[in-house]
């Protein structure tokens, strides 16, 4: 995968679990730390639980309502000016 840079990244992105077409009200928040733009906790990105916000709530419902006939478990990952 490529895409452009997005300059919110360094606000860090949220990953969201969809289970049985309906989204777990909290995520895993990953923080890029010390001037770096890398989240993953494997660069040295800082992991935090947090409520979904309305917004990651109505994405992650709009992918499960698509995905729930399929049986899949999934995940989507957020990235928003406050992750």
């Amino acid at each position: 995968m490529a895409q452009n840079y997005l300059p919110a990244i360094k606000d860090g992105d949220k990953r969201v679990l969809v289970v049985d077409g309906e989204p777990v009200p909290y995520c895993l928040a990953r923080i890029p730390q010390g001037g770096e733009t890398r989240g993953n906790l494997a660069a040295g990105g800082r992991g935090e639980p947090r409520p979904l916000s309305e917004s990651d709530w109505e994405i992650a419902a709009a992918l499960g309502r698509r995905l729930k006939p399929k049986g899949l478990f999934s995940s989507v990952w957020i990235l928003s000016a406050t992750a």
